[in-house]
C-alpha cells in the first residue's frame, strides 16, 4: 500500500519523503509487521510467560484497532514506524511507538 494514496501530511527525512497515515483496519498489517520485527529485542529481557504480549497477530490488531488510533510512518514506499494513542479517563495515552527493526538509529524517532 502506498502512502501517497492516502492524502497524508508530508515532511522530510534526509532527502526522503515522510508521510504519516492514520490506520484503517486493513492497514493494521503494517503495524503488526513493524511490532513483530522487534520481537527478538524482547527475548533476552522478558519473562517467557509474557512474550506473547510482544507478538502482534490478527486478533491483536483487531482488538487494538478498536480501542486505539494507530499511525504508520512511511518513508517513500517503506513502512518504517508506527505509533498509537488513546484517550483514557480524559488523558491522552501514547501506547505504542515502534521503529521497524533495521531502521533504528536513523532519526525516524525524532
Amino acid at each position: 500500500m502506498r502512502a501517497r494514496d492516502h492524502g497524508c501530511n508530508l515532511s522530510s527525512h534526509e532527502g526522503g519523503k515522510l508521510e504519516v497515515v492514520k490506520c484503517t483496519l486493513p492497514m493494521m498489517v503494517h503495524v503488526q509487521d513493524i511490532i513483530n520485527s522487534n520481537w527478538h529485542h524482547y527475548e533476552a529481557i522478558t519473562d517467557t510467560v509474557d512474550m506473547d504480549d510482544h507478538e502482534a497477530d490478527e486478533a491483536w490488531a483487531t482488538r487494538n484497532h478498536e480501542i486505539r488510533e494507530f499511525y504508520v510512518l512511511f518513508d517513500d514506499l517503506l513502512t518504517v514506524g508506527t505509533a498509537s494513542f488513546q484517550i483514557i479517563e480524559g488523558f491522552a495515552y501514547i501506547g505504542y511507538f515502534y521503529i521497524r527493526d533495521g531502521f533504528h538509529r536513523q532519526g525516524y524517532g525524532r
